[in-house]
């Protein structure tokens, strides 16, 4: 250890009895992309205020100068809450007669800017998503990159042309979380928006931040906003000057934490220096430092929200990030929720880790995210999990020289408390100016957290570079195919080089649903609680039942936290260490009911629909680690599917499914690729992996795979790959198996088959390529994984070449996202008469009149 370290720790161990001593985060925008009345909560988002516009600051005021007498294109770097939505309303209020044509990344933004110019009065803010723009304007198809793609390769023309909005400003936000495919887009539409008309071609403004770009993996590139008047990159949309405006003065942050990000995170070559624009007091007192405490990261969290509850904080002023929600391992989030929970608590936490942030599940509660899904969100305090050198390692981080976006951004979030907890096994993050930190934090150094907090930390004085290596260990043995499909599916162009392996056959074309399931229901705490995910898992289940043939997941859960039982070879394939006890999962209210129904079943007493998603909830609790939902749905809660639910349910699965013959549900299998290299040179061939496909049926070699919403090009691919196993398992015994996907909500049922004999193994190829060993390809043979990884003259170039070696054909189909325009019922029924049946006569109907009123 140097010597700046000793000095460091001579330092801390000077305060450490003062410290020690005495403590213990679809489209959603109306027809015309104006201002909609139903838009979603956004009371807790950065951009909160839904009234009048507050007076313009200093530098929110010379960029309206600028604007108004420059007659220019904008480029904005602003800061987190330094008020960049505040200044495109702001412009938009400066100019009246000026239609505003504002594009954003994600509809949360969309959404709280349109709320926000409603009730600033402004009906000239025209507000989309980039995906919105395009299903409004060009195709349905939209809603997906690929859609986006297909509009500019095949260079199409808006639906109808007098409809486009007529702006005469364009502005992007959030311009640092540009992709290659959201830049030819927008190039697109730019081009659509002024071509062949008299009048000058619209300004350009965009706003963001380099700092707050966290979508890397998706191909983002903060340069899209800094090279932004470059002829390559938007310079070339039109002849007016570009003006460059500095927004580094936070309206959120207090003046003490944006002093620790500038002193202690921050390298001092750093760009994005953020200040504070709030004073030092508040009501005669100084705002508190950040409290940076070194400790057992499964206690303090807790304590800390006992003690904000206690110092008048109400749980939805509580904001409580971490890396990941999904790990399959037990983690101090998980712990967090469930103890929580347990003492009736209200806490949210979103169902996925790729969904984005629930303002209406969120409110009134302590809200749990990762530090992805936490932009754009604030609140009084924030508790930081993980903020150690584990996250490096836990991102796959192989070198950096400065602080990641993604910690960034979750420590921007707060605008009084922020709370930083280190877990002392794992040492600070590398780059962190640990010399700075009395100085600037409120340091504590928990009892027994002493010995190893700075383990690994040498000259971290904010003026040289730090490595940080992920340890060596052997390979895992089994990965489940959802994980490695997770890290993947975030790559348009990776699901276009997989899907080109099958081939796609569209069975049954999407239909409208008539009687469209509940998204969320009152929980326990009066609050609306989503509960979509279980009647997702229960949908199945439903079939299975009442057409006969059982509950396999009523005998799945029944055996929970036993050894060797389904969770336990589930999870233990990632999880290693500290795999989740899913027996402990279970409050024993709830288990004592689920033994009531598993031996109401064995004497063959019916079981009702109530019964069934009270099962699922087990079952995703089990399977997620977090047993929230088990402790605020009430015992009467599980009612919401009716009738007509359950009858559209049962008739859209039993469909596809034999009436007589062998037929498997929720069943693990596994299979052995032995072909397959998981290494860079070949050295440790062969991969195992796991899957839990939905309806198995072995006599027809085929699967099908249930999905609770439309259908995309992952879940193509999840359905290729356990056809995969099962055909991997049995080669020599049959030919390839097929697989096909099915959406309950609108009935699209597509058939997916292999182009050749070695078609699965290619794509399983791929994707143990970018999910386990892409990262010793970049840092070994430095190849370009990412547009990040270009140098600023390869990133020009692209831009001129169109990003031709980025951006590949599409070649998912164009059915596979169209909108429904029949009723999915009437389209059943043609069916059926085409084959000779009437409804009464049908198989689904004869289930569907076993379900009697007594079932719900």
């Amino acid at each position: 250890m140097r010597a700046h370290s000793l000095a460091t720790l001579h330092a801390f161990r000077v305060v450490l009895a003062s410290t020690v001593k005495g403590q213990t985060p679809n489209l959603d925008v109306d027809a015309t992309g104006s201002v909609s009345t139903n838009s979603p909560n956004t009371s807790h988002r950065a951009a909160s205020n839904h009234g009048p516009l507050p007076p313009p600051s200093a530098q929110q005021a010379e960029a309206l100068r600028v604007f108004r007498s420059n007659h220019c294109n904008l480029l904005v770097n602003a800061c987190a809450g330094s008020g960049k939505t505040t200044l495109i309303l702001q412009i938009a209020q400066q100019n009246p007669d000026t239609i505003f044509l504002v594009l954003t990344y994600n509809k949360d933004l969309a959404s709280a800017t349109r709320v926000r110019a409603k009730g600033a009065g402004l009906s000239n803010v025209h507000v989309y998503t980039m995906h919105s723009y395009g299903f409004h304007f060009y195709s349905t198809e939209c809603q997906t990159d690929q859609g986006l793609k297909r509009v500019f390769q095949k260079l199409q023309r808006p639906k109808d042309a007098t409809r486009l909005p007529n702006p005469g400003v364009i502005v992007v936000d959030e311009a640092q979380d540009l992709t290659p495919t959201f830049k030819m887009f927008l190039e697109h539409v730019m081009k659509d928006t002024f071509s062949g008309k008299s009048q000058p071609p619209p300004r350009l403004v965009f706003l963001g931040d380099p700092r707050q770009e966290i979508y890397e993996y998706k191909d983002a590139d903060h340069r899209f906003l800094t090279n932004a008047p470059k002829e390559e990159v938007f310079g070339h949309i039109n002849s007016y000057p570009w003006e460059n405006i500095t927004l580094d003065a936070s309206n959120r942050l207090t003046p003490q934490m944006t002093d620790f990000i500038r002193n202690v995170m921050l390298r001092p070559h750093e760009k994005g220096h953020i200040f504070s624009a709030r004073p030092p007091r508040l009501n005669g007192k100084r705002h508190l430092k950040p409290l940076y405490i070194i400790g057992d990261p499964y206690k303090e969290p807790y304590e800390q929200i006992q003690r904000l509850r206690k110092s008048g904080y109400s749980p939805e002023e509580i904001l409580v990030l971490a890396p990941s929600i999904r790990q399959t391992s037990a983690t101090p989030l998980k712990a967090l929720v469930n103890q929580l929970a347990a003492e009736r608590v209200p806490v949210y936490i979103p169902d996925f880790e790729e969904s984005g942030f629930n303002d209406e599940a969120a409110r009134g509660k302590i809200s749990c995210c990762t530090f992805h899904q936490s932009k754009g969100i604030e609140r009084r305090a924030v508790i930081v999990l993980d903020f150690d050198g584990s996250y490096p390692r836990y991102q796959n981080i192989e070198a950096y020289t400065g602080i990641p976006n993604p910690i960034y951004v979750a420590v921007t979030r707060a605008s009084e408390e922020l709370i930083l907890i280190q877990n002392p096994k794992n040492g600070p993050l590398p780059t962190l100016n640990t010399s700075k930190l009395l100085e600037y934090s409120r340091f504590q150094i928990k009892k027994n957290s002493f010995s190893n907090a700075f383990a690994d930390v040498s000259d971290n004085n904010g003026s040289s570079t730090t490595s940080t290596t992920s340890p060596n260990s052997d390979p895992v043995e089994m990965y489940p195919i959802s994980h490695l499909l997770r890290v993947c599916s975030s790559s348009t162009e990776f699901l276009e080089r997989a899907v080109s392996h099958l081939h796609l056959e569209p069975v049954v074309p999407p239909g409208i649903c008539e009687h469209n399931t509940p998204q969320t229901i009152k929980d326990t705490h009066n609050l609306r609680l989503p509960i979509s995910p279980i009647t997702g898992t229960a949908a199945p289940s439903l079939q299975q039942y009442f057409s006969g043939r059982g509950l396999s997941l009523l005998n799945t859960v029944i055996h929970a936290g036993e050894p060797g039982s389904f969770y336990d070879l589930c999870l233990s394939a990632t999880a290693g260490k500290g795999i989740m006890d899913t027996g402990t999962l279970i409050p024993a209210k709830q288990h004592k009911k689920l033994k009531h129904l598993s031996a109401k079943h064995k004497r063959g007493e019916s079981l009702s629909v109530s019964d069934i998603l009270f099962v699922a909830t087990i079952h995703d609790t089990c399977m997620n680690g977090y047993n929230h939902k088990l402790h605020t749905i009430p015992d009467t809660g599980y009612n919401w599917l009716t009738r007509s639910h359950v009858k559209d349910i049962i008739s859209t699965i039993g469909e596809h499914v034999p009436r007589k013959g062998k037929v498997k549900y929720e069943r693990l299998i596994i299979g052995n690729f032995a072909s397959i290299k998981t290494d860079l040179y070949g050295e440790k061939p062969g991969i195992v992996i796991q899957g839990i496909p939905d309806i198995v049926i072995p006599d027809e070699r085929r699967i099908v795979e249930v999905k609770y919403g439309k259908l995309r090009p992952e879940h193509l691919i999840q359905a290729a790959m356990y056809a995969a196993i099962l055909t991997e398992n049995q080669r020599g015994l049959g030919g390839n198996w097929s697989s096909y996907v099915l959406s309950v909500t609108d009935g699209q049922y597509v058939k997916i088959s292999p182009k050749t004999e070695r078609s699965y193994r290619k794509i399983l190829q791929q994707i143990v390529n970018r999910a386990i060993i892409q990262r010793k390809l970049e840092k070994e043979i430095k190849s370009k994984a990412v547009l990040k990884d270009l140098s600023d003259e390869e990133f020009l170039a692209q831009n001129r070449k169109k990003f031709s070696g980025k951006i590949g054909e599409t070649v998912v189909p164009d059915w596979l996202g169209m909108v429904p325009t029949r009723a999915k019922t009437e389209m059943r029924l043609e069916r059926w008469k085409s084959q000779g049946m009437s409804l009464d006569s049908t198989p689904q109907e004869s289930v569907i009149r076993a379900t009697g009123e007594g079932s719900f």
